[in-house]
């Protein structure tokens, strides 16, 4: 009944006058413009550009509206615009029950099908960025326009992305755009915007800063003359879908390189194959059916995985029942994931969970073995860190742990932590206290100032900063946060942001090609990566539901 009224009060204010007329919605809003004599533009403004697809609320609602503006004679044209969120989102913003896929991308499907038929031009303006539906939205839209910033990303299409991205640039670049569409969509490229624009995937990136300026200027032209760059691609569009129906074999040239693809790269590559094979339609049905599969796959992988617990010492594997795993956790010899711990007050567990990095086979990601394993004391110039996040990078996927019956290993490298136990030399000289919050540099080998430097305390499957507590040398961290302060200000970084509570559950991870820009990090018990210092630290800690 509200978004009733909401919609009656629009339609009975909107248009009758010059002023602009605005909607709001939970998840964006709705901007009228006047933009010439009785010529109106709607400017549609998530507040996310590509995490709102997996919103229930605003799939209905953004439905409901596009249905109402197409009826309304006053609006000449749409604009679809928002930012990403900044950095890549936590992993459970994405999470979806296996049993509710099906209807969710459904309701995708549903809208981007009467986006791609709109009765009026819809226009993309894109700040920042867009991935996953949200970039497959972008092959729905008429025009697409980015600021120089922007990135885009596709991982497993599921709402028509193999079969309209390869056909839109193929249509505008040739051989070109096709590949490039193939390498984002098989392979998990991310495009910077200058990229993208090669592509075909963007037509045109704005001169200026304000992209959504521009993007109204583009609109007022159309709405003006009836012609003009909007006019045109909406006309173009119209045609090339025709096209898209007709059964087609690809040529030789427009085949990628398949021996570097793993399996599941080389069914996404069929998969677009058989769309132009035999037809538009028949390309989204036979996509759903592969999503759905390879999905179930990981699904049952991560069951059979999860119902198994293993404890890893001493360079040997037990597998405990499920129950020893409770019973650790009610005496505090296990801590749950992500909990506070505060150095003299919270108890020092016995075990801790930990995980090891495994690089997938033929593509940029990575699975995970887990382990309960033991929480070693540090020697004299050693510190033992409780792990606030960690980071998974280049390092860890180059490294070669990838066959099931090799030693656990607990793997990583870089991250954050707080210290909780101090060796007798490090609290001799005073270099840190119980209580400060540092970053970690495991790739450092032991150096000076240290006199002597003994054998570690831990053996070397056993140093690795995915885990609950890490032990490190002196030398190999340094006070206060250096590690990630500033991420957020990098527009070209790339960041999977996934707890460490679900990491099992979320594995396995793709990530793109661009080794240097695109990282995972792992959310320990860092509330917030921008944290400075312990001090802000235990205030977030504190301000958590108890």
């Amino acid at each position: 009944m509200k978004a009733s009224a909401r919609e009656q009060m629009g339609k009975d204010r909107c248009f009758s006058g010059k002023k602009p007329c605005f909607e709001h919605y939970p998840h964006f809003q709705v901007q009228y413009h006047e933009l010439y004599a009785g010529g109106w533009v709607a400017a549609i403004v998530l507040r996310n550009f590509s995490l709102s697809f997996f919103q229930d609320e605003f799939l209905h609602a953004f439905e409901r509206v596009m249905i109402r503006i197409a009826g309304k004679d006053e609006v000449r044209a749409v604009i679809l615009t928002g930012e990403e969120k900044e950095g890549w989102p936590e992993g459970q913003d994405f999470f979806v029950a296996v049993e509710d896929l099906p209807d969710k991308i459904n309701r995708i499907r549903q809208l981007f099908h009467l986006i791609e038929h709109f009765n009026k031009p819809v226009l993309a303006a894109v700040a920042r960025g867009a991935f996953g539906h949200g970039c497959e939205l972008l092959g729905a839209v008429h025009l697409v326009i980015a600021d120089q910033d922007a990135i885009f990303g596709a991982c497993m299409p599921s709402a028509g992305g193999t079969q309209r991205l390869p056909r839109l640039c193929q249509s505008k670049r040739g051989r070109q755009g096709f590949l490039g569409a193939v390498r984002m969509l098989v392979q998990g490229r991310v495009l910077q915007a200058d990229e993208a624009w090669r592509t075909g995937l963007v037509d045109e990136i704005s001169p200026g800063a304000d992209v959504f300026q521009y993007a109204v200027a583009i609109a007022k032209e159309y709405i003006v003359s009836g012609e003009g760059l909007l006019w045109r691609a909406y006309v173009r569009r119209k045609a090339w879908m025709m096209d898209w129906e007709l059964k087609k074999a690809l040529s030789d040239e427009l085949v990628p390189d398949l021996p570097h693809f793993s399996e599941e790269q080389k069914k996404v590559w069929e998969l677009i194959r058989y769309g132009y094979q035999h037809g538009f339609q028949a390309g989204l049905i036979r996509e759903e059916e592969l999503y759905m599969s390879l999905i179930s796959e990981r699904d049952e992988r991560r069951n059979v995985q999860m119902d198994r617990l293993w404890v890893a010492e001493n360079h040997g594997e037990e597998e405990i029942p499920v129950e020893k795993e409770a019973e650790w956790l009610e005496k505090g010899q296990l801590l749950p994931p992500g909990v506070p711990f505060y150095p003299r007050f919270t108890q020092l567990p016995e075990w801790q969970y930990a995980f090891q990095v495994v690089p997938i086979e033929g593509m940029r990601g990575f699975d995970v073995r887990k382990r309960i394993v033991p929480v070693k004391k540090p020697k004299a110039y050693e510190v033992l860190l409780y792990v606030l996040a960690s980071e998974v990078n280049h390092i860890d996927l180059s490294r070669h742990h990838r066959k099931e019956d090799a030693p656990f290993t607990v793997t990583g490298h870089m991250g954050l932590g707080l210290v909780v136990a101090i060796g007798e030399e490090v609290k001799r000289e005073g270099w840190l206290n119980i209580g400060e919050m540092v970053t970690i540099h495991l790739q450092k080998k032991p150096r000076l100032p240290v006199r002597d430097i003994k054998h570690s305390s831990i053996q070397e499957q056993m140093k690795g900063v995915h885990q609950q507590f890490a032990v490190c040398h002196i030398t190999q961290v340094t006070p206060n946060n250096h590690l990630w302060n500033g991420y957020w200000d990098q527009r070209d970084l790339f960041i999977h942001l996934v707890p460490f509570s679900r990491l099992q559950e979320l594995a396995p991870i793709r990530m793109s090609d661009d080794e240097d820009n695109d990282i995972c990090v792992i959310q320990h018990a860092l509330p917030r990566l921008d944290l400075m210092d312990s001090k802000q630290l235990f205030e977030e800690w504190t301000a958590l539901p108890r």
